[in-house]
């Protein structure tokens, strides 16, 4: 079986109690497929506290994910997403450079 990855870019800033996930088995127990995937997090990124990345999801650079979200699909590059599940709230400036404090 082929293992799968977590890539975490330069300066991805992830908070206490994140479950970041490359599968899903306790899906088995209801009938439904295993889910896995790799997870890519970008440049600066910051996931807040308790949040859940599903897995094969990517986060791109810049992005921000709200405390306490569920991530089941691909965030793209400089957008702020939160909620359960989670969905985009706002653009964010594009300066690749930019750094979370």
């Amino acid at each position: 079986e082929k293992g799968f990855t977590i890539a975490v870019g330069e300066n991805a800033r992830i908070a206490n109690e994140v479950s970041i996930q490359t599968s899903h088995y306790h899906a088995v127990h209801r009938g439904a497929p295993v889910k896995t995937g790799d997870v890519r997090i970008g440049r600066n990124v910051w996931i807040g506290m308790r949040s859940v990345v599903s897995p094969g999801v990517s986060i791109g650079d810049g992005a921000i994910v709200g405390a306490m979200s569920f991530v089941s699909k691909d965030i793209p590059a400089f957008e702020m997403w939160g909620g359960v599940p989670a969905r985009k709230i706002r653009d964010l400036p594009r300066d690749p450079d930019w750094k979370r404090a």
